[in-house]
Protein backbone atom coordinates (compact mmCIF):
# COMPACT_ATOMS: atom_id res chain seq x y z
CA UNK A 1 0.00 0.00 0.00
CA UNK A 2 1.43 3.42 -0.97
CA UNK A 3 1.60 5.94 1.85
CA UNK A 4 2.31 9.66 1.78
CA UNK A 5 4.98 10.67 4.29
CA UNK A 6 3.97 13.48 6.55
CA UNK A 7 6.13 16.42 7.38
CA UNK A 8 6.04 15.37 11.04
CA UNK A 9 7.65 12.03 10.22
CA UNK A 10 10.50 13.72 8.38
CA UNK A 11 11.06 16.23 11.15
CA UNK A 12 11.04 13.46 13.74
CA UNK A 13 13.56 11.44 11.74
CA UNK A 14 15.91 14.41 11.31
CA UNK A 15 15.58 15.20 15.00
CA UNK A 16 16.87 11.70 15.78
CA UNK A 17 20.13 12.43 14.01
CA UNK A 18 19.39 10.85 10.62
CA UNK A 19 20.29 13.74 8.32
CA UNK A 20 24.04 14.13 8.60
CA UNK A 21 27.22 12.10 8.74
CA UNK A 22 29.57 10.32 6.34
CA UNK A 23 27.24 7.34 6.09
CA UNK A 24 24.19 9.41 5.05
CA UNK A 25 22.65 8.08 1.76
CA UNK A 26 23.43 9.92 -1.48
CA UNK A 27 21.91 9.70 -4.97
CA UNK A 28 24.10 10.01 -8.05
CA UNK A 29 21.87 8.74 -10.86
CA UNK A 30 18.54 7.06 -11.69
CA UNK A 31 18.05 4.70 -14.61
CA UNK A 32 15.82 4.76 -16.54
CA UNK A 33 15.19 8.45 -16.05
CA UNK A 34 11.53 8.19 -17.14
CA UNK A 35 8.59 6.02 -16.21
CA UNK A 36 4.88 5.79 -17.00
CA UNK A 37 2.23 7.27 -14.73
CA UNK A 38 1.02 3.73 -14.10
CA UNK A 39 4.32 3.01 -12.34
CA UNK A 40 5.22 -0.63 -11.74
CA UNK A 41 8.59 -0.41 -13.49
CA UNK A 42 11.95 -1.08 -11.84
CA UNK A 43 14.49 1.73 -11.65
CA UNK A 44 18.09 1.49 -10.51
CA UNK A 45 19.37 4.19 -8.17
CA UNK A 46 23.13 4.56 -7.78
CA UNK A 47 24.72 6.40 -4.89
CA UNK A 48 26.09 5.51 -1.45
CA UNK A 49 24.92 4.56 2.00
CA UNK A 50 22.27 2.00 1.08
CA UNK A 51 23.69 -0.86 3.19
CA UNK A 52 26.32 0.87 5.34
CA UNK A 53 26.40 -0.42 8.90
CA UNK A 54 23.39 -2.67 8.21
CA UNK A 55 21.24 0.25 7.10
CA UNK A 56 18.60 -1.86 5.35
CA UNK A 57 15.68 -1.68 4.88
CA UNK A 58 15.71 1.53 2.84
CA UNK A 59 12.47 3.45 2.43
CA UNK A 60 12.00 5.14 -0.96
CA UNK A 61 9.35 7.73 -1.74
CA UNK A 62 8.71 8.88 -5.35
CA UNK A 63 6.70 12.08 -5.79
CA UNK A 64 5.14 11.62 -2.34
CA UNK A 65 4.22 7.93 -2.77
CA UNK A 66 6.16 5.17 -1.05
CA UNK A 67 7.57 2.50 -3.34
CA UNK A 68 6.20 -0.96 -2.64
CA UNK A 69 9.63 -2.56 -3.10
CA UNK A 70 13.14 -1.21 -2.56
CA UNK A 71 15.99 -3.72 -2.60
CA UNK A 72 19.61 -2.84 -1.96
CA UNK A 73 21.95 -4.76 -4.25
CA UNK A 74 24.98 -3.29 -2.45
CA UNK A 75 25.91 -0.07 -0.72
CA UNK A 76 25.95 1.77 -4.06
CA UNK A 77 22.96 0.24 -5.84
CA UNK A 78 19.26 0.28 -5.03
CA UNK A 79 16.51 -1.29 -7.13
CA UNK A 80 13.06 0.25 -6.71
CA UNK A 81 9.63 -0.61 -8.13
CA UNK A 82 8.13 2.77 -8.93
CA UNK A 83 4.64 3.48 -7.52
CA UNK A 84 1.90 5.02 -9.69
CA UNK A 85 2.15 8.76 -10.18
CA UNK A 86 -0.51 11.43 -10.10
CA UNK A 87 0.87 13.85 -12.68
CA UNK A 88 3.43 13.90 -15.46
CA UNK A 89 6.69 15.72 -14.82
CA UNK A 90 9.63 15.70 -12.42
CA UNK A 91 9.21 13.22 -9.56
CA UNK A 92 11.44 13.94 -6.52
CA UNK A 93 12.96 10.83 -4.96
CA UNK A 94 13.41 10.65 -1.19
CA UNK A 95 15.44 7.84 0.44
CA UNK A 96 15.88 7.29 4.16
CA UNK A 97 17.29 4.62 6.42
CA UNK A 98 18.86 4.47 9.85
CA UNK A 99 21.86 6.48 8.66
CA UNK A 100 19.94 9.47 7.34
CA UNK A 101 17.99 10.64 4.32
CA UNK A 102 18.47 12.29 0.96
CA UNK A 103 16.20 13.95 -1.61
CA UNK A 104 16.96 14.51 -5.27
CA UNK A 105 15.14 16.38 -8.04
CA UNK A 106 15.54 16.26 -11.78
CA UNK A 107 16.77 12.67 -12.01
CA UNK A 108 13.43 10.90 -12.63
CA UNK A 109 10.15 12.00 -14.22
CA UNK A 110 6.73 10.53 -14.90
CA UNK A 111 5.87 10.69 -18.57
CA UNK A 112 2.53 11.74 -20.02
CA UNK A 113 0.44 9.15 -21.84
CA UNK A 114 0.82 9.08 -25.62
CA UNK A 115 -1.77 11.04 -27.58
CA UNK A 116 -3.42 10.66 -31.00
CA UNK A 117 -4.42 13.89 -32.74
CA UNK A 118 -4.94 12.75 -36.33
CA UNK A 119 -5.19 9.56 -38.38
CA UNK A 120 -4.68 9.90 -42.16
CA UNK A 121 -6.34 8.51 -44.14
CA UNK A 122 -9.32 7.55 -42.07
CA UNK A 123 -11.02 5.78 -44.97
CA UNK A 124 -9.34 2.59 -46.16
CA UNK A 125 -10.58 0.46 -49.06
CA UNK A 126 -11.65 -2.72 -47.32
CA UNK A 127 -9.58 -5.19 -49.38
CA UNK A 128 -6.44 -3.06 -49.74
CA UNK A 129 -3.11 -4.59 -48.69
CA UNK A 130 -0.97 -1.52 -49.28
CA UNK A 131 -2.63 1.48 -47.62
CA UNK A 132 -0.15 3.39 -45.46
CA UNK A 133 -1.72 5.14 -42.49
CA UNK A 134 -0.03 8.07 -40.73
CA UNK A 135 -0.76 8.75 -37.07
CA UNK A 136 0.10 12.15 -35.58
CA UNK A 137 0.26 12.79 -31.85
CA UNK A 138 2.90 12.57 -29.13
CA UNK A 139 4.73 10.10 -26.95
CA UNK A 140 5.79 7.64 -29.65
CA UNK A 141 9.59 7.80 -29.25
CA UNK A 142 10.99 10.03 -26.50
CA UNK A 143 11.16 9.70 -22.71
CA UNK A 144 11.04 5.96 -22.40
CA UNK A 145 8.44 5.22 -25.06
CA UNK A 146 10.36 2.11 -26.07
CA UNK A 147 8.66 -0.44 -28.33
CA UNK A 148 5.39 0.74 -29.86
CA UNK A 149 2.42 -1.50 -30.67
CA UNK A 150 -0.46 -0.32 -32.86
CA UNK A 151 -3.79 -2.16 -32.68
CA UNK A 152 -6.71 -1.76 -35.08
CA UNK A 153 -9.93 -3.37 -33.87
CA UNK A 154 -7.86 -5.18 -31.25
CA UNK A 155 -5.49 -6.77 -33.79
CA UNK A 156 -1.83 -5.71 -34.22
CA UNK A 157 -1.09 -3.56 -37.27
CA UNK A 158 1.83 -4.43 -39.54
CA UNK A 159 4.90 -2.51 -40.74
CA UNK A 160 4.80 -0.06 -37.82
CA UNK A 161 7.49 2.60 -38.24
CA UNK A 162 8.05 5.29 -35.61
CA UNK A 163 9.35 8.33 -37.47
CA UNK A 164 9.50 10.68 -34.50
CA UNK A 165 7.93 11.28 -31.14
CA UNK A 166 4.97 12.86 -32.93
CA UNK A 167 4.49 10.60 -35.97
CA UNK A 168 4.31 6.93 -36.85
CA UNK A 169 3.06 4.93 -39.82
CA UNK A 170 1.67 1.45 -40.38
CA UNK A 171 0.14 -0.61 -43.18
CA UNK A 172 -3.57 -1.23 -42.78
CA UNK A 173 -4.79 -4.80 -43.06
CA UNK A 174 -8.08 -5.68 -44.85
CA UNK A 175 -11.35 -5.32 -42.96
CA UNK A 176 -15.11 -5.68 -43.18
CA UNK A 177 -16.62 -3.08 -45.56
CA UNK A 178 -18.34 -0.13 -43.83
CA UNK A 179 -17.10 -1.11 -40.36
CA UNK A 180 -15.65 1.47 -37.96
CA UNK A 181 -12.72 0.61 -35.71
CA UNK A 182 -10.81 2.09 -32.79
CA UNK A 183 -7.07 2.70 -33.03
CA UNK A 184 -4.92 1.93 -29.98
CA UNK A 185 -1.27 2.80 -29.40
CA UNK A 186 0.62 1.08 -26.58
CA UNK A 187 4.20 1.85 -25.57
CA UNK A 188 6.35 2.31 -22.51
CA UNK A 189 4.51 5.51 -21.63
CA UNK A 190 1.09 3.89 -21.54
CA UNK A 191 -1.84 3.39 -23.91
CA UNK A 192 -4.19 5.67 -25.81
CA UNK A 193 -7.26 4.87 -27.93
CA UNK A 194 -8.94 6.96 -30.61
CA UNK A 195 -12.52 5.84 -31.20
CA UNK A 196 -13.76 5.20 -34.75
CA UNK A 197 -10.38 6.23 -36.15
CA UNK A 198 -10.47 3.80 -39.08
CA UNK A 199 -13.35 3.24 -41.52
CA UNK A 200 -13.23 0.47 -44.09
CA UNK A 201 -14.96 1.61 -47.26
CA UNK A 202 -16.03 -0.13 -50.47
CA UNK A 203 -14.59 2.72 -52.55
CA UNK A 204 -12.97 6.13 -52.18
CA UNK A 205 -15.56 7.56 -54.58
CA UNK A 206 -18.97 8.96 -53.66
CA UNK A 207 -21.93 6.76 -54.35
CA UNK A 208 -24.86 4.80 -53.00
CA UNK A 209 -25.25 1.84 -50.70
CA UNK A 210 -28.07 -0.37 -51.90
CA UNK A 211 -29.57 -3.25 -49.95
CA UNK A 212 -31.47 -6.06 -51.60
CA UNK A 213 -33.82 -8.80 -50.49
CA UNK A 214 -31.29 -11.46 -51.45
CA UNK A 215 -29.55 -13.35 -48.62
CA UNK A 216 -26.53 -13.98 -50.88
CA UNK A 217 -25.14 -10.42 -50.65
CA UNK A 218 -25.29 -7.90 -47.83
CA UNK A 219 -25.22 -4.79 -50.05
CA UNK A 220 -23.76 -3.10 -53.11
CA UNK A 221 -21.90 0.15 -53.54
CA UNK A 222 -22.42 2.03 -56.80
CA UNK A 223 -20.78 5.18 -58.08
CA UNK A 224 -23.16 6.65 -60.69
CA UNK A 225 -20.43 8.86 -62.16
CA UNK A 226 -17.53 6.43 -62.45
CA UNK A 227 -19.91 3.46 -62.90
CA UNK A 228 -18.02 1.49 -60.24
CA UNK A 229 -20.03 -1.36 -58.73
CA UNK A 230 -18.70 -3.11 -55.61
CA UNK A 231 -20.38 -6.11 -54.06
CA UNK A 232 -20.25 -6.06 -50.26
CA UNK A 233 -20.21 -9.68 -49.12
CA UNK A 234 -21.77 -11.08 -46.00
CA UNK A 235 -19.54 -10.70 -42.93
CA UNK A 236 -18.45 -13.88 -41.14
CA UNK A 237 -19.99 -12.27 -38.03
CA UNK A 238 -23.31 -11.53 -39.70
CA UNK A 239 -26.41 -12.53 -37.77
CA UNK A 240 -28.85 -14.18 -40.23
CA UNK A 241 -32.36 -12.73 -40.55
CA UNK A 242 -35.54 -14.31 -41.81
CA UNK A 243 -36.16 -11.42 -44.22
CA UNK A 244 -32.92 -9.87 -45.56
CA UNK A 245 -32.73 -6.21 -46.47
CA UNK A 246 -34.22 -3.02 -45.03
CA UNK A 247 -37.48 -1.19 -45.53
CA UNK A 248 -35.76 2.18 -45.10
CA UNK A 249 -32.30 3.53 -44.32
CA UNK A 250 -30.82 6.83 -43.13
CA UNK A 251 -27.40 8.15 -42.11
CA UNK A 252 -27.35 10.48 -39.10
CA UNK A 253 -25.28 13.64 -38.61
CA UNK A 254 -22.45 11.60 -37.06
CA UNK A 255 -22.23 9.29 -40.08
CA UNK A 256 -23.92 6.32 -38.39
CA UNK A 257 -26.43 4.32 -40.43
CA UNK A 258 -29.88 3.52 -39.02
CA UNK A 259 -32.46 1.24 -40.59
CA UNK A 260 -35.92 -0.26 -40.30
CA UNK A 261 -35.58 -3.90 -41.27
CA UNK A 262 -37.99 -6.10 -43.13
CA UNK A 263 -38.09 -8.11 -39.88
CA UNK A 264 -39.69 -4.99 -38.32
CA UNK A 265 -36.66 -4.14 -36.19
CA UNK A 266 -35.11 -0.68 -35.94
CA UNK A 267 -31.70 0.54 -34.85
CA UNK A 268 -28.17 1.56 -35.66
CA UNK A 269 -26.32 -0.84 -37.97
CA UNK A 270 -23.14 -2.50 -36.72
CA UNK A 271 -21.39 -3.12 -40.03
CA UNK A 272 -18.89 -5.49 -38.44
CA UNK A 273 -21.67 -7.97 -37.68
CA UNK A 274 -24.07 -6.54 -40.30
CA UNK A 275 -26.79 -6.52 -37.69
CA UNK A 276 -28.39 -4.00 -35.36
CA UNK A 277 -26.57 -2.58 -32.39
CA UNK A 278 -29.30 -2.88 -29.75
CA UNK A 279 -32.48 -2.83 -31.87
CA UNK A 280 -35.43 -0.90 -30.47
CA UNK A 281 -39.16 -0.83 -31.25
CA UNK A 282 -40.30 1.77 -33.77
CA UNK A 283 -43.62 3.55 -33.61
CA UNK A 284 -44.50 3.06 -37.27
CA UNK A 285 -43.69 0.93 -40.28
CA UNK A 286 -41.40 3.26 -42.20
CA UNK A 287 -40.87 3.00 -45.96
CA UNK A 288 -38.59 6.02 -46.44
CA UNK A 289 -36.26 8.17 -44.32
CA UNK A 290 -34.37 11.37 -45.00
CA UNK A 291 -32.23 13.57 -42.75
CA UNK A 292 -32.44 17.35 -42.69
CA UNK A 293 -29.83 18.75 -40.32
CA UNK A 294 -30.18 16.78 -37.10
CA UNK A 295 -33.82 15.82 -37.76
CA UNK A 296 -34.95 12.55 -39.32
CA UNK A 297 -38.12 12.62 -41.45
CA UNK A 298 -40.06 9.60 -42.65
CA UNK A 299 -42.97 8.31 -44.71
CA UNK A 300 -44.88 5.35 -43.32
CA UNK A 301 -46.32 2.47 -45.34
CA UNK A 302 -49.75 4.17 -45.34
CA UNK A 303 -48.33 7.44 -46.71
CA UNK A 304 -48.16 9.44 -43.48
CA UNK A 305 -45.37 12.00 -43.11
CA UNK A 306 -43.56 12.80 -39.86
CA UNK A 307 -40.37 12.70 -37.80
CA UNK A 308 -38.60 9.80 -36.12
CA UNK A 309 -36.56 9.96 -32.93
CA UNK A 310 -33.59 7.66 -33.58
CA UNK A 311 -32.97 7.00 -29.91
CA UNK A 312 -36.51 5.93 -29.06
CA UNK A 313 -37.97 4.95 -32.43
CA UNK A 314 -41.03 7.12 -31.83
CA UNK A 315 -42.86 8.57 -34.85
CA UNK A 316 -44.44 12.03 -34.70
CA UNK A 317 -46.99 12.85 -37.39
CA UNK A 318 -46.62 16.17 -39.23
CA UNK A 319 -49.81 17.49 -40.79
CA UNK A 320 -52.66 15.35 -42.03
CA UNK A 321 -51.84 14.97 -45.74
CA UNK A 322 -51.11 11.50 -47.06
CA UNK A 323 -48.89 10.47 -49.94
CA UNK A 324 -50.59 8.30 -52.54
CA UNK A 325 -49.55 4.66 -52.84
CA UNK A 326 -47.07 3.19 -53.57
CA UNK A 327 -43.28 2.86 -53.55
CA UNK A 328 -42.33 5.93 -51.53
CA UNK A 329 -39.21 8.04 -51.86
CA UNK A 330 -38.07 10.95 -49.70
CA UNK A 331 -35.05 13.17 -50.41
CA UNK A 332 -33.50 16.62 -50.18
CA UNK A 333 -32.34 18.48 -53.28
CA UNK A 334 -30.66 21.87 -52.85
CA UNK A 335 -32.33 22.20 -49.43
CA UNK A 336 -35.84 21.41 -50.70
CA UNK A 337 -37.54 18.23 -49.54
CA UNK A 338 -39.26 16.04 -52.15
CA UNK A 339 -41.65 13.14 -51.72
CA UNK A 340 -42.35 10.65 -54.50
CA UNK A 341 -44.63 7.71 -55.19
CA UNK A 342 -46.09 6.01 -58.24
CA UNK A 343 -48.49 8.97 -58.50
CA UNK A 344 -45.69 11.47 -58.99
CA UNK A 345 -43.24 13.74 -57.21
CA UNK A 346 -43.72 16.99 -55.31
CA UNK A 347 -42.16 19.18 -52.69
CA UNK A 348 -43.16 18.57 -49.09
CA UNK A 349 -42.94 21.10 -46.27
CA UNK A 350 -41.03 19.56 -43.32
CA UNK A 351 -42.79 21.93 -40.90
CA UNK A 352 -46.42 21.57 -41.99
CA UNK A 353 -46.36 18.37 -44.03
CA UNK A 354 -48.14 20.14 -46.91
CA UNK A 355 -47.24 18.96 -50.42
CA UNK A 356 -46.65 21.17 -53.42
CA UNK A 357 -48.10 20.56 -56.86
CA UNK A 358 -47.87 16.91 -57.89
CA UNK A 359 -45.76 16.34 -60.99
CA UNK A 360 -46.47 13.01 -62.74
CA UNK A 361 -43.43 10.82 -63.31
CA UNK A 362 -42.45 9.78 -66.80
CA UNK A 363 -42.09 6.86 -66.68
CA UNK A 364 -43.74 6.00 -63.38
CA UNK A 365 -41.78 3.90 -60.88
CA UNK A 366 -42.34 1.93 -57.71
CA UNK A 367 -39.50 3.43 -55.64
CA UNK A 368 -37.52 1.66 -52.97
CA UNK A 369 -35.70 4.89 -52.04
CA UNK A 370 -34.61 8.29 -53.32
CA UNK A 371 -31.46 10.36 -52.65
CA UNK A 372 -29.46 13.35 -53.89
CA UNK A 373 -25.80 13.11 -54.85
CA UNK A 374 -23.75 16.05 -56.16
CA UNK A 375 -26.84 18.06 -57.07
CA UNK A 376 -28.60 15.23 -58.92
CA UNK A 377 -31.74 13.53 -57.59
CA UNK A 378 -31.69 9.75 -57.93
CA UNK A 379 -34.26 7.10 -57.25
CA UNK A 380 -33.85 3.35 -57.06
CA UNK A 381 -36.84 1.22 -57.91
CA UNK A 382 -37.97 -1.91 -56.17
CA UNK A 383 -36.72 -3.90 -59.16
CA UNK A 384 -33.19 -2.50 -59.08
CA UNK A 385 -33.28 0.32 -61.62
CA UNK A 386 -31.32 3.43 -60.66
CA UNK A 387 -32.72 6.53 -62.37
CA UNK A 388 -31.97 10.24 -62.31
CA UNK A 389 -35.02 12.45 -61.75
CA UNK A 390 -35.85 15.99 -62.77
CA UNK A 391 -38.43 17.00 -60.12
CA UNK A 392 -39.57 20.02 -62.13
CA UNK A 393 -41.01 17.93 -64.97
CA UNK A 394 -41.01 14.38 -63.58
CA UNK A 395 -38.79 13.04 -66.35
CA UNK A 396 -36.48 10.25 -65.25
CA UNK A 397 -33.55 8.66 -67.07
CA UNK A 398 -32.17 5.18 -66.52
CA UNK A 399 -28.65 5.21 -65.05
CA UNK A 400 -28.14 1.53 -64.24
CA UNK A 401 -30.24 -1.62 -64.08
CA UNK A 402 -28.93 -3.96 -61.39
CA UNK A 403 -31.39 -6.72 -62.14
CA UNK A 404 -32.14 -7.49 -58.49
CA UNK A 405 -34.82 -6.38 -56.06
CA UNK A 406 -33.63 -3.40 -54.02
CA UNK A 407 -35.19 -2.61 -50.65
CA UNK A 408 -33.38 0.57 -49.54
CA UNK A 409 -30.66 3.03 -50.54
CA UNK A 410 -28.52 5.66 -48.84
CA UNK A 411 -25.62 7.87 -49.91
CA UNK A 412 -22.07 6.98 -48.99
CA UNK A 413 -19.32 9.57 -49.14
Amino acid sequence: MHVRLSALLLVAFVGCGGSAGPETPTIDSVSPAFGPLAGNITITITGTGFTFDGAEPNKVVVAGQEAILASAIDDNTLEVVVPPGTAAGDAPIFIYNQNGHVTTNGKFAYTALPTITQVTPRDIVYDSLTTKVTVSGSGFMDQGAGEVTVNVAGAPAVDVVVNSDSELTFTATPGVPLSLHDLEIVDGRGAVTKSNAIRYVPSLAKGFLMFSKSPATFAWFYDPVGKQLVRIPNSPDRVPTSRPGYRALVVDAAGQYWAHSRDSLFGKIDFQTQSFDTPIPIGARVNAFVRKGAEIFAITHNGRFGKVDLETGSFTLIGSATIDCCGFGLALLNGTMYAASESGISTIDPVTGLRGALVPMSPSYHFADMRELDGVLYGVTRYGQLVSIDPTNGISSLVQDFGVEVSAMETFQ
